[in-house]
């Protein structure tokens, strides 16, 4: 990884000079560009949604939920975004580090390396990058969630149903990763230098220019290196990234765009599910671990490399239609060889385990990906009035292949837990076995329209006729409607209801080794949403009603130890129902805030509750205030995250023998605080300090039986220049 990263830099650094010498060269027009830049800053956003360089925790528009550039105020379902000065202001380098912050979400840390997402109740497998749609399985992991954050220019978050652009999919939300862009006109460069708890380090590029007099062809790289230790025992990180843009202007009307990414994750000591094996002793008395221990092998990694290419070509018609044609291809493949110490039944007083041997095995893998995206969007007159509409086609090829090796030899673990160092020699493996080799294809096409029906009345009208076929099932053609309506109530306020389908086929699998019948339900949604002080301020209120059948869920007592893959059985009449609140934006001239409120129950037809290791409460808060006057260049920030308890029935000891019990975690609140002092007008240092009381705290209870703890107190400095 050492030499990946030496490569990584020095590919990327080659251009850094070229365009550090050109914003020399140029430095007094750059200074007044910059200048009007900071103006711009001030005002709205750029036409297609950026945040970057807007200093704002919220965006124009969003084009996410229904395909058509729609504000927030005026889009018929709950939405968030994620900003680019939000994302710099948490300082989060990865996907996970961002989403935790969102409205409504669940974080499910499965194991060192892998977390999955999950909002009103259910688990998020709707992605996007640029608003084309890809698919994800955490469990099936390629660390994607792992994702470097030097690549985005935000994130935004359909929460509900997103079948009208996705498709299929879980009806929790939908995730679009909106990437950075070559759109600056003028030579740009700055670099991060990071140093933090636990050893971790961090450096950054990020530059672009235009490659001609006139700006119409313009390229953009960026590039991270970061490697640090942990509060787990032996686990180390190692991860590098670079990503590439090229626009170019075709013609006054055209634009063309490619680009591509390169992310390597190659940890070390990587644990296999939760790091802590079991919560109790074999008397049943519960377990009070140290937060750094880790059952993993010191051999044991869980490495990963992700790719994509992109390409996509946009043109303005004379009559302000536009079309949009999307490529992305992408490709996540992983090398996981892992070995835990089970823990078994331990001696309350001297943490003694029978001889026994640590579960391992290798698994090899990939997944591929081929998405395109075709669509046409712009005004119409009809009847007097005008009104939006958007057609459009998305299809999506993946290849899931996977094998395993069992371990031919392995050593016996016996003794205390109290002196497991990891030190548990790598077995020979055994010879590749096929574990999974999984086809899907999706084809859809899609329309919806904004009707201006009265001055106050807006109705959004769409639906999406999507083709389906996996591996395991014939294939399944659904349509998938979209109705919502918003009303005017001022110009500043409006109300809104939606309803849409849900189909989602599901690769989990019963006690039996069959695949689970496909997801089918309805969800429907009201609200009032608000766009306050020029729309630099947006406020939502929403309740919303879920109703499925065949949704899947964790049998307690059975899993496939073969396959790894926790069985499942099928849930009906599984109904999420509950209310959210957000505010994101900003409050006064300088201070930016979000907020965000959820509330939801998730419970079957004998209102039996399900999914209970997601919190039903979440409450999360972050805001930035830059002082004035004398001390106008510090900015001052802090958040909170609040979630009530969860809990699960895990295999657990009682006197002497393995019974089921029940793993919880209360509620816990946990406090993060930032400051920004800008040492000159391009110079300013961060710090970030994060649990800043040092909850201890188990961030999973339940992955087959285990658990982790999440992170203790620890703090990151970053100093930042542009040139």
């Amino acid at each position: 990884m050492a030499s990946f990263m030496i490569r990584l830099s020095g590919g990327v650094l080659l251009c850094v000079p070229v365009m550090m010498a050109q914003a020399a060269s140029t430095e007094q027009t750059a200074r007044s560009q910059k200048e009007e830049t900071l103006e711009v800053v001030a005002s709205p956003f750029s036409d297609d949604g950026s945040t970057e360089n807007t200093g704002s925790y919220t965006t124009k528009q969003m084009t996410t939920a229904t395909g058509l550039p729609l504000s927030i105020k005026d889009t018929p379902q709950s939405v968030s975004v994620i900003s680019r000065q939000l994302i710099d202001d948490l300082n989060a380098n990865s996907l996970k580090e961002i989403l935790r912050w969102s409205t409504g979400v669940s974080e499910s840390n499965y194991d060192s390396e892998r977390s999955s997402f999950n909002y009103r109740g259910f688990s998020v497998d709707n992605y996007q990058y640029d608003g084309v749609p890809t698919f994800f399985d955490s469990g099936f992991s390629g660390g994607e969630s792992e994702i470097d954050s030097i690549t985005l220019d935000h994130v935004e978050i359909v929460r509900g149903a997103a079948g009208l652009l996705n498709g299929v999919g879980n009806p929790g939300a939908a995730i679009n990763l909106v990437r950075k862009k070559a759109s600056s006109l003028s030579p740009f460069a700055r670099t991060e230098l990071s140093a933090g708890s636990w050893d971790h380090y961090r450096t950054t590029i990020d530059a672009g220019t235009p490659l001609n007099d006139e700006g119409t062809v313009r390229v953009r790289v960026a590039a991270s290196g970061e490697r640090s230790h942990s509060f787990m025992e032996r686990h180390q990180e190692r991860k590098g990234t670079v990503y590439g843009t090229l626009e170019a202007d075709l013609t006054s009307a055209t634009l063309l765009r490619l680009g591509a990414d390169y992310q390597q994750n190659r940890p070390k000591a990587s644990t296999w599910g939760g790091a802590l094996p079991t919560g109790w002793f074999s008397d049943g008395s519960e377990i009070n671990w140290d937060r750094h221990y880790s059952g993993a092998s010191d051999w044991s990694s869980w490495d990963t490399t992700l790719s994509t290419q992109f390409a996509t070509l946009e043109h303005q018609f004379a009559n302000d239609w536009k079309g949009v044609a999307n490529y992305t291809h992408s490709r996540q493949a992983f090398d996981a060889k892992m070995a835990m110490s089970l823990g078994g039944l331990i001696d309350p007083d001297t943490w003694a385990v029978k001889p026994s041997t640590p579960y391992a095995g290798r698994y090899e893998g990939y997944r591929d990906q081929h998405a395109v995206d075709l669509k046409l969007n712009g005004d119409f007159p009809l009847l007097g009035r005008t009104h939006k509409f958007v057609v459009g086609s998305s299809s999506a090829w993946q290849h899931s292949y996977s094998t395993y090796r069992s371990a031919s030899t392995t050593q016996l673990f016996s003794g205390s837990l109290r002196d497991w160092n990891g030190g548990l020699g790598e077995p020979v493996w055994s010879d590749k076995m096929p574990q999974q080799d999984f086809r899907t294809r999706q084809i859809g096409i899609y329309s919806s329209a904004d009707f201006s029906v009265t001055d106050q009345l807006d109705l959004v009208l769409g639906a999406r006729f999507n083709s389906f076929k996996n591996t395991t099932t014939t294939t399944a053609n659904k349509v998938t409607p979209f109705l919502g309506a918003v009303y005017k109530l001022t110009d500043q306020v409006s109300a809104y209801a939606s309803y849409t389908d849900i189909f989602k086929d599901q690769s989990l699998l019963d006690s039996s080794g069959h695949y689970l019948a496909p997801i089918e339900g309805v969800n429907k949604e009201v609200g009032i949403k608000a766009a306050l002080l020029d729309e630099r301020l947006n406020v939502s209120l929403s309740a919303f009603r879920i109703t499925q059948d065949n949704l899947g869920v964790l049998d307690e007592n059975t899993r496939d130890l073969n396959w790894l893959q926790q069985t499942y059985h099928e849930s009906q009449g599984a109904t999420s129902k509950g209310v959210e609140f957000e505010l994101s934006g900003e409050l006064a001239q300088g201070w930016n805030a979000q907020l965000g409120i959820t509330h939801f129950t998730l419970k079957d037809k004998d209102k039996v509750n399900l999914n209970t290791e997601q919190p039903r409460t979440r409450i999360n808060l972050f805001t930035t205030y830059q002082l004035t006057g004398a001390l106008r260049d510090l900015t001052l920030g802090g958040g909170a995250r609040w979630q009530s308890n969860v809990y699960a029935n895990v295999q657990g000891a009682s006197n002497g023998e393995f019974v089921e019990r029940k793993a919880e975690q209360g509620s816990y609140v946990l406090v993060d605080a930032m400051a920004r002092y800008k040492l000159t007008p391009q110079t300013s240092v961060q710090l970030n300090l994060n649990n800043v009381f040092d909850q201890k705290y188990y961030s999973q209870v339940n992955f087959y039986s285990t658990r982790n703890y999440g992170e203790p107190r620890n703090f990151m400095v970053t100093l930042k220049h542009e040139f």
